[in-house]
């Protein structure tokens, strides 16, 4: 398991990633693109704590 370590946000970054999902983790890896400097990270809101959690179905 990873631990979780809290940080202060103080730089944004822009990543690129599809939702595929298998078995509650995502099928592909994301990729980091840039450092944005035009956003200042106090004004965009947090990130889903588990996003891939969102798109598994409930079994039948």
């Amino acid at each position: 398991m990873i631990d979780l370590r809290p940080v202060v946000p103080d730089v944004v970054v822009e990543f690129a990633g599809d939702t595929a999902v298998d078995e509650g983790r995502y099928r592909h890896p994301v990729r980091y693109l840039r450092v944005r400097d035009d956003p200042h990270p106090a004004q965009l809101s947090p990130a889903p704590r588990n996003p891939a959690r969102r798109h598994t179905r409930a079994a039948d």
